[in-house]
């Protein structure tokens, strides 16, 4: 099961969502109390749209891990957000657009976060706009997440001048975090 779970993961990762629903249903299958596969499936279903099926597998979650974080994540997703449908789905970076020479890859935490926030999935896409003294975060519709750090940005500000191309996606999200993951086509190091 640990290649499928890999599949399931990587399918995710790609916005597959209908793969990852039927790999991680192969794990569940095989073991009905696998509380990554449900969560995998819960977050899945939800990006589907396929909100009451995602709300039962949060809860059966909950039921094996009461204090299962990211099935209350989900849930509360749920109730906030009610489900993306496929044409609004976001863009997803793969792991190997972040495997680089040093110095060119960083971790980021995010300041002057937004509400949107919330709404963001691991490993979605960003997009960096630049402003005259900071460079905001956005989301695929543009919407601005957040903003890099005033040391952050006038290092990247100077690389995108230069026309250094670069590809960011979230890492992690908490209520009052946000960190993404950051790559800089540079032919020099940059962090």
């Amino acid at each position: 099961m640990q290649g499928t779970a890999q599949q399931a993961i990587a399918a995710s990762l790609s916005g597959d969502w209908k793969t990852a629903v039927s790999l991680n249903n192969a794990i569940i299958e095989e073991n009905n109390e696998d509380v990554s596969a449900l969560n995998r499936l819960a977050n899945a279903l939800y990006c589907l749209g396929e909100i009451q099926t995602a709300r039962a597998a949060a809860d059966k979650v909950l039921l094996i891990d009461p204090s299962n974080t990211i099935a209350k994540k989900t849930l509360e997703k749920i109730e906030k957000g009610g489900g993306r449908k496929l044409s609004s789905l976001p863009q997803f970076a793969s792991a190997a657009d972040f495997i680089a020479p040093p110095g060119r890859s960083k971790i980021i935490e995010l300041t002057r976060i937004t509400a949107i926030a919330t709404h963001l999935l691991s490993g979605e896409s960003v997009v960096l706009k630049p402003h005259q003294h900071s460079i905001a975060v956005l989301n695929g519709q543009m919407e601005t997440i957040g903003r890099l750090p005033d040391n952050i940005s006038s290092i990247i500000e100077r690389c995108l001048d230069r026309g250094d191309e670069y590809r960011a996606c979230v890492k992690s999200i908490s209520p009052n975090r946000v960190s993404v993951f950051f790559r800089i086509n540079s032919p020099e190091k940059v962090f």
